[in-house]
């Protein structure tokens, strides 16, 4: 039985305009792990990745038409969630016969929306490996199918009306899955900075975090899991093997909870003598100078810390659990560590005022970070914050107004200083205008990446990221900066 597994487009021209080129197609690592697990079992899956190819409905229609599958598994994220809408509903119009599956967090967080408007017969809530195979395992060719029996799904019965089921447990044992990497995937078809060794790998080595920040919606996924280490180290074995890859970016979570399994991790890697470069997203309270010292040995160059705000009021609203203090003294360390030092910060979050956001800015040009990103504040479906809005009205959420709802997902939005349309970003803080805020952002940028210290130490992150034909934006971009 064929399968179609879409990694569909999204709405970044509209919401970034000339801001879309610094948003690169990244790895569907979720759709990556479900197509993986169903080639296992014997299932021929065909993967289609219309965000890298910037496929319209027509596209994606066409090669329903040419492959012809028995099951149509859609991803759908909130920058996503309108394409999705309007795709399902077309989808389901066009090929009645074919079952057309919907997960990630958007669309559980929407299951009922998408299933009453007609834009998908089943959603999978969570995890969707095992739960993906079992539908496919009910709906075979030939046999009368039922789907009563599988944890973690809604569906629409024979009755119409939305079944859903008792909740699936996450997957304990995360070695049983297999590699993420499905037949038929061009590795560099999915692009990094230049200076970045071609072609590369993400892995997740871990599932779940156990932080529950209140803008994250990670939150959701606290279950905290890990892989064995002799699972990821096989997992780099086996990549190097058959890709020749020269990169791992760690996409966990929170890389460096467990400092014991990471000393252990690097200790193989430098054993080994595996002779990768890798990079990781690592957090202030879960490293220290020991820590570094192994990764920097086993081959790490580069880590992001998600330092959100420099005002410590702030971070104790958000439950960040970080003191400004711990900040300052684990970034200057790491800069005798790591080539790369990624700083991630956030404007606009509930409470803030032009002074608080003022000293983020200060914060990001004291600190040596090679790289830096200030995203406006977007309470995503799923956070803690999202749900503390709804409750207190501050976001309005109608499933009976399908078109305003649908197009109020275009407002989650971290930039709108690119787009000269983009729509009214979902919140703004009650002491702050957009304006305000669209003006901050740009001074954050323009202070960062426009400083001669900065300039000249460090190669521009913008020509790191760009070829050619993305000169234009490039130029509209930083015009739009210098405003």
């Amino acid at each position: 039985m064929k399968i179609l597994l879409i990694n569909p487009n999204n709405l970044l021209e509209k919401i970034l305009g000339s801001g879309k080129i610094f948003a690169s197609p990244d790895m569907p690592m979720g759709l990556f792990y479900i197509a993986s697990y169903l080639q296992k079992f014997g299932y021929h899956v065909v993967f289609r990745d219309s965000y890298l190819h910037n496929d319209d409905y027509d596209v994606i229609v066409k090669k329903i038409k040419d492959e012809d599958p028995k099951i149509i598994g859609i991803s759908c994220l909130t920058a996503n969630g309108k394409f999705v809408f309007e795709l399902g509903q077309i989808i389901k119009r066009k090929f009645t016969e074919k079952l057309l599956v919907l997960g990630n967090l958007h669309a559980s967080i929407f299951s009922n929306f998408y299933l009453n408007n007609k834009a998908a017969d089943v959603i999978v809530h969570g995890e969707g490996e095992i739960a993906f195979k079992e539908i496919c395992d009910s709906f075979r060719e030939g046999q009368s199918f039922s789907f009563k029996d599988i944890k973690g799904i809604s569906y629409i019965d024979e009755e119409n009306k939305i079944i859903n089921n008792e909740q699936r447990k996450y997957i304990k044992n995360l070695d049983l899955l297999p590699f993420p990497y499905p037949d038929n995937i061009n590795l560099n078809d999915y692009p990094r900075m230049k200076d970045i060794k071609l072609p590369y790998i993400k892995i997740i080595s871990s599932r779940g975090c156990v932080n529950n920040c209140t803008f994250c919606a990670v939150h959701n996924n606290r279950n905290y899991r890990m892989r064995s280490i002799n699972n990821v180290i096989e997992e780099i074995e086996y990549t190097k093997k058959k890709f020749n890859i020269n990169f791992v970016s760690f996409e966990d979570a929170l890389f460096t909870a467990s400092k014991k399994r990471i000393i252990e991790l690097c200790s193989k890697i430098i054993e080994k003598k595996l002779n990768i470069e890798w990079g990781c997203e690592g957090h202030i309270n879960f490293i220290d100078e020991e820590l570094m010292k192994i990764m920097r040995k086993a081959g790490c160059i580069g880590i992001s810390y998600g330092i959100e705000s420099g005002n410590q009021d702030i971070l104790n609203s958000i439950n960040k659990k970080t003191r400004l203090d711990d900040i300052k003294k684990k970034v200057l360390m790491s800069k005798y560590y790591f080539k790369k030092i990624s700083g991630l910060f956030i404007l606009g979050l509930p409470n803030e005022t032009k002074q608080t956001i003022e000293q983020t800015i200060k914060l990001s040009l004291e600190l040596p970070f090679t790289t830096a990103q200030f995203s406006l504040f977007t309470p995503y479906p799923g956070s803690q914050l999202y749900y503390d809005f709804i409750q207190n009205g501050v976001i309005a959420v109608d499933e009976n107004k399908p078109e305003e709802l649908i197009n109020s997902w275009e407002r989650y939005s971290s930039y709108a200083i690119f787009a000269k349309d983009a729509p009214h970003p979902i919140y703004v803080p009650e002491n702050l205008t957009l304006n305000d805020l669209k003006k901050l952002q740009k001074k954050a940028l323009r202070k960062f990446y426009f400083r001669l210290s900065y300039m000249l130490k460090n190669r521009p992150v913008y020509l790191d990221l760009l070829s050619f034909k993305d000169f234009p934006n490039l130029v509209k971009s930083i015009l739009k900066l210098l405003k």
